[in-house]
């Protein structure tokens, strides 16, 4: 009996009034769509009732395009191991993704340690994007004083740009500058041009070294994130740097954001890191042909963490 495959899963969030349901429902109904079950928090924050054919179950009911919707009621791990159950028992339609919509006011790093430390969940799905859907009229002024939206920013792999039309050039532009600032390894992407998940595939994802590193700099702006990212010459020390930053993470995981290394390590090559606040996903080594030199790159971003003071702990126990 062969063992099936982790069930890819889209985590998409984003600010009140971001607009991350109408794209959602755009790209239920986009041809890449396929076989796709919905999780969201009540059917009535939801504008999906216009696709809806009928209720097919407790709390689900089926798309148009094919796709189920279902109703998260208590936890999070509950609904998704429930849906897949209901799935192979064949009361609902099989399918071959889950998009798990938060509701605006969510904070990803929960939800992401649910998914990437269950046990039980470790075994039946696996996170393929982080997709925050950014407002392009307000994101700059209203929601990045909300710490909820800078959260969800830090968290993506996919920065999703909606009402790009409804601003102008200049504005998107500050908008833009604005996420690199708080989260400057994620894939930035206009709603308009990605109308289906097909779009998203292949950027962004939180496992793979496609994003530039390449700020060696530090940064803070009005939101109150600051971000930090260092370049190390040589190769990277890898029990040094994991001792290093378990002390982090157990002192201040609170206080951080995101964290995004591609190491060169010294006993094993290329290594990616990533995690939200006190949430990482496990290493993951790399090819050796994936890294182009032999530079480490790290990329910290942080809420109320004196960066100044971490440089110069990573520089004293990791190295220069």
């Amino acid at each position: 009996m062969t063992r099936q495959a982790p069930i890819p899963i889209i985590l998409l969030t984003g600010f009140l009034g971001a607009g991350k349901t109408t794209w959602l429902s755009r790209a239920l109904r986009h041809e890449s769509a396929g076989r796709t079950a919905v999780l969201v928090n009540e059917f009535g924050e939801v504008g999906i009732d216009h696709l809806l054919v009928g209720t097919i179950a407790p709390d689900t009911v089926l798309l148009n395009s094919g796709c189920i919707c279902c109703q998260i009621r208590g936890e999070l791990k509950d609904a998704i191991l429930d849906v897949i159950t209901r799935a192979k028992r064949g009361e609902i339609p099989t399918f071959e993704k889950i998009v798990i919509e938060t509701t605006g006011l969510a904070d990803p790093s929960q939800i992401l340690s649910t998914l990437m430390f269950d046990p039980v969940l470790h075994n039946q799905v696996s996170l393929q994007h982080v997709v925050t859907v950014a407002d392009a009229q307000n994101g700059a002024t209203i929601h990045s004083a909300q710490p909820e939206w800078v959260g969800q920013i830090a968290a993506a792999s996919v920065l999703l740009l909606t009402k790009a039309d409804l601003v102008s050039s200049s504005k998107l532009q500050a908008l833009r500058m604005r996420l690199a600032l708080v989260n400057p390894t994620a894939e930035q992407l206009v709603a308009q041009d990605c109308p289906g998940f097909r779009d998203i595939d292949g950027t962004g994802d939180s496992h793979l070294p496609t994003v530039n590193f390449d700020r060696s700099s530090q940064h803070q702006d009005g939101t109150g994130a600051q971000t930090l990212s260092l370049t190390l010459e040589r190769p990277m020390d890898w029990v040094k740097f994991i001792v290093w930053l378990s002390a982090l993470i157990h002192r201040h995981g609170a206080k951080l954001l995101r964290v995004k290394c591609l190491l060169n390590t010294e006993e094993t090559g290329p290594v990616l890191i990533d995690g939200v606040g006190h949430t990482l996903h496990h290493p993951r080594h790399l090819d050796s042909e994936v890294a182009s030199d032999e530079k480490s790159r790290l990329v910290f971003i942080a809420r109320d963490l004196d960066m100044t003071q971490l440089r110069l702990s990573f520089e004293k126990f990791v190295g220069t």
